[in-house]
């Protein structure tokens, strides 16, 4: 077969994934209309129930904590893992009480989805203490459904995180108190990559990094709705031995014009909500 022959069988199998792509995205935008209809119908007969789906417990908010703090520390939360439907503040509120027994708060997100992302975090340690997130006694599942998932979105990335041993639902663990986002603890092969290009996936960061050696896990992270990078992924490599070679060559070099950092993911100042 000549390279005409290549190039020509090429572009028919990729305008065919085109109309196969062009096909679910309509049958997609069809389901989301409907969806959005029943929401609508739900939100016109009980106004209140959409303000119930969008709330939370919190158990276990260690002494001293202020509703700022815990805003942040979640805010953080799903910035990292890709929880955020969007860009901006998915926590709006929070309301802590503390003058029976332990300090519990209860936070309200801007929309339900974001609310049920949050699931995915009961467990996680805040300040030595395990939080525990769920939904609150008011809330019931029959009447949440037509509002909006009532379960975590499963492409929510927790991987970067410390999973504490017996939580429910694979609860990370992060240090709590701070803008950062949450890191995997004591991974020394694993690694931090910002300012990456806008138009970079996975893929462009696989194929950067596996000439250093072979790679256990590699993501680019992205927005939930949009799926535009936010600039900044992370690796592992099997072994630990590639890891200085990697932030020697790639750390503070250009990148289609952008200056790229490479660092440790359990470093101090890796990553922070701001990144990317």
């Amino acid at each position: 077969m000549d390279n005409t022959s290549v190039v020509q069988q090429l572009k028919e199998q990729l305008d065919l994934k085109e109309q196969e792509n062009q096909q679910l995205q309509a049958q997609l935008q069809h389901l989301r209309g409907w969806m959005n209809s029943l929401q609508q119908r739900a939100r016109a007969n009980d106004p209140h129930a959409l303000l119930v789906a969008r709330e939370l417990y919190v158990g276990g908010v260690p002494e001293g904590t202020t509703e700022d703090d815990l805003c942040s520390f979640f805010n953080a939360l799903m910035t990292c893992s890709g929880a955020q439907l969007d860009s901006g503040t998915s926590v709006v509120n929070c309301s802590i009480t503390r003058d029976k027994g332990p300090p519990y708060a209860f936070i309200k997100l801007r929309s339900v989805q974001e609310t049920s992302n949050a699931l995915a975090f009961s467990g996680i340690q805040f300040r030595g203490s395990t939080l525990k997130v769920c939904r609150p006694s008011k809330y019931h599942p029959d009447w949440g459904v037509l509002l909006g998932p009532t379960s975590p979105d499963p492409t929510v990335n927790t991987s970067m995180l410390s999973i504490a041993s017996g939580s429910a639902g694979g609860s990370p663990l992060a240090n709590g108190g701070s803008s950062e986002a949450p890191r995997k603890a004591s991974n020394p092969n694993r690694l931090y990559i910002s300012g990456l290009p806008y138009n970079w996936r996975t893929q462009h960061l696989q194929g950067m990094l596996s000439p250093f050696g072979e790679l256990k896990d590699c993501v680019v992270i992205v927005e939930k709705m949009s799926q535009k990078s936010k600039g900044y992924g992370f690796c592992e490599f099997a072994e630990g031995s590639a890891v200085p070679g990697v932030i020697k060559a790639l750390h503070n070099s250009l990148v289609e014009g952008r200056k790229i950092t490479v660092k440790r993911a359990d470093e101090d100042s890796a990553p922070s909500s701001a990144s990317g």
